[in-house]
C-alpha cells in the first residue's frame, strides 16, 4: 500500500477514536426526580459530586447525566419549560486544558428526556488546583427566557468541585473500580460497601504489603502492613471508622502497586 495513503488514513483513524472517546451516552435508568447525576457535592453528602481526579498528563473524562423537569417554579408560579440551552458561556471555571461535549450535540435539553454532558481532556500543571464548576444554561419557558448558573443553591443545591492534582498522586485514577499498575491484580468487594470488605489480589511475590487509603482530599486516612503470600490472597477490609464517600485504595511493595477506588455507603 503506497505510504502517502496510509498517513491520511491513520489520521481518520485516530481522529475516529478521539471522537468515540469524546461522547456521552445518557442514562435511562435514572429516577424521574433525579435533574442531574451525580447530585452536587454537598457537606452533608459527602459521597456525592465529581468523585472521579484529573492527574496532569493523564487522559480524563467524566459525565454529568442530565433530565430536565417539565416545570419550573418561578415565586408561587409553576411554569412549562421548553427547552435547556447551554448558553455560550458553556461551563464556568473549567480548566483551560478540557472541553465538553453533548447529547444532543447541540446542548440543548428537553424536558422529561435524558441527556448528558462530557467533560474531557489532559490536565498541565498549570490545571492543578480545585475547580467549582457552573453550567451557564438559558431555561426558555412558556413565559420568558431565564438565565441560570447550575448548581444553583436551589434547583440544583451544592457545588462540582473538580480536583486536579499533580502528576503521580494516589487521587490520580481513572477506573472507578479496579486499577493495574505494574504486575498484580487488585480487587475489592463489595464495592460500594458498607463497613466491610474482601480484598483480592494475586501476587507475583509474597512478603509485606503496605495497605494505604486516602480520602477524596488526598489525605492518609488508613495504612497497615499485611503479610502477602506469593500467588492469590484473600484478607479483610475494615472500614467502619471510615464515612461515607469515595476512597483512593493502594496495595505497595516496592516499586510494585496496585490502586482502585472505594465507595463507602451507609
Amino acid at each position: 500500500m503506497n505510504k502517502f495513503f496510509l498517513l491520511p488514513l491513520c489520521m481518520l483513524l485516530l481522529c475516529s477514536a478521539q471522537l468515540s472517546a469524546q461522547m456521552c451516552t445518557p442514562d435511562t435508568d435514572l429516577a424521574d426526580t433525579v435533574i442531574v447525576f451525580p447530585l452536587p457535592y454537598q457537606d452533608e453528602f459527602p459521597e456525592r459530586g465529581l468523585q472521579d481526579t484529573a492527574c496532569v498528563a493523564g487522559y480524563y473524562e467524566t459525565t454529568i447525566q442530565v433530565q430536565i423537569p417539565p416545570t419550573i417554579t418561578v415565586g408561587s408560579t409553576e411554569i412549562g419549560i421548553n427547552n435547556v440551552q447551554i448558553t455560550d458561556q458553556g461551563i464556568s471555571n473549567l480548566p483551560e486544558s478540557f472541553d465538553y461535549v453533548c447529547d444532543p450535540p447541540s446542548c440543548q435539553f428537553l424536558p422529561e428526556e435524558v441527556g448528558c454532558i462530557q467533560l474531557y481532556g489532559t490536565a498541565t500543571a498549570d490545571d492543578v488546583g480545585m475547580h467549582d464548576l457552573q453550567i451557564n444554561v438559558l431555561i426558555s419557558t412558556a413565559i420568558t427566557p431565564l438565565q441560570y448558573v447550575l448548581p444553583d443553591g436551589e434547583l440544583v443545591p451544592g457545588n462540582y468541585f473538580f480536583f486536579v492534582r499533580p502528576e503521580g498522586d494516589p487521587n490520580c485514577l481513572v477506573d472507578a473500580t479496579e486499577v493495574v499498575e505494574n504486575a498484580f491484580d487488585l480487587r475489592i468487594q463489595p464495592n460500594p460497601l458498607t463497613d466491610v470488605a474482601q480484598v483480592f489480589v494475586n501476587l507475583p511475590e509474597g512478603g509485606e504489603y503496605e495497605l494505604s487509603v486516602y480520602n477524596a482530599l488526598g489525605t492518609l486516612v488508613q495504612e497497615r502492613t499485611v503479610d502477602l503470600i506469593s500467588g492469590e490472597n484473600y484478607f479483610q477490609f475494615d472500614g467502619t471508622n471510615l464515612a461515607t464517600g469515595m476512597y483512593i485504595f493502594r496495595l505497595q511493595r516496592g516499586n510494585e502497586a496496585a490502586s482502585g477506588r472505594l465507595l463507602i455507603q451507609r
